[in-house]
């Protein structure tokens, strides 16, 4: 290599948006501050910067790539000599096979690989210290697993006492929120009624069209603040919001006896809920 190859650097930095932990997880923004404050002491340069998308998980069992890491390693020893990371695991929580394949491919190209907080630099391995990388890897992944698990678990336990966890909701409902304490869906009176006349009168014969202009007309727009569409009607009438349940993936929330768990105040009956599917079906 020549002497701009040997002063030439990279950096690669990644943020989980699974852990929170300002210590571990520091902001995209200020690992590469640090990476580049450490390259300005080591008389290096840095030239590309490689972001991860925030959330990129280096789980091995997550499904998402890691394409900056993978272009990175790729790019290693024609556009740059060093690699600096701002942690290990920042780099790799999968353990064993990617650690080999990562120090094989710093060999293979002449390369190197630096993290700025834990002390990792492959131009100074020395007996065993290749071994300590892989389990300082192998201890990195375990704890990404358990952190995923706990979190799984969590949330399982969040959703058998009805806990929302997030994402839209549905009309006629509201998120009531006070600091400290879960957020609560209550019912939203003035969606609740507007819905139970939409849904009476569907069930008395008036037709999804004729539905959404009562509603528009009298200014009871949709969550989002748009006039209702036929599309939109029809999910609504037929979400399990309106008898007090909450969807999870292709079912709905369960206790341990697997019976649906009643997460708000229902705004509609089951039997006039099943009436009124059983009507669009038709």
């Amino acid at each position: 290599m020549g002497d701009g190859m040997e002063t030439a650097a990279a950096i690669y930095v990644r943020r989980s948006a699974l852990d929170d932990r300002e210590g571990d997880n520091r902001s995209l923004g200020a690992q590469e501050r640090e990476c580049r404050e450490w390259a300005e002491r080591e008389g290096l340069d840095v030239g590309p910067v490689y972001r991860e998308a925030v959330g990129t998980s280096a789980s091995r069992f997550s499904k998402k790539g890691r394409p900056q890491m993978e272009r990175a390693l790729a790019e290693m020893g024609t556009n740059f000599r060093t690699l600096i990371v701002w942690a290990f695991d920042r780099a790799t929580r999968m353990g064993i096979e990617e650690v080999g394949a990562i120090l094989n491919t710093v060999e293979a190209t002449g390369g190197r690989m630096v993290s700025v907080t834990d002390g990792v630099d492959t131009d100074k391995l020395e007996m065993g210290d290749r071994l300590s990388m892989i389990l300082r890897a192998e201890f990195a992944r375990e704890e990404s697993e358990g952190m995923g698990k706990r979190i799984r678990r969590g949330k399982e336990e969040q959703r058998k006492r009805g806990e929302y966890l997030g994402g839209s909701v549905g009309y006629g409902l509201t998120a009531n929120r006070v600091e400290g304490q879960p957020t609560e869906l209550v019912i939203n009176d003035e969606q609740a009624e507007a819905m139970r006349a939409t849904v009476s009168r569907i069930l008395d014969g008036a037709s999804l069209g004729e539905a959404i202009k009562w509603l528009n007309e009298n200014g009871h727009y949709s969550v989002t603040g748009k006039p209702w569409t036929p599309s939109t009607l029809a999910r609504c009438v037929r979400s399990v919001h309106l008898i007090g349940q909450r969807r999870y993936g292709d079912d709905v929330y369960r206790d341990d006896d697997g019976e649906p768990i009643q997460v708000t105040p229902a705004i509609i009956d089951e039997a006039t809920f099943r009436k009124v599917d059983r009507v669009l079906r038709s």
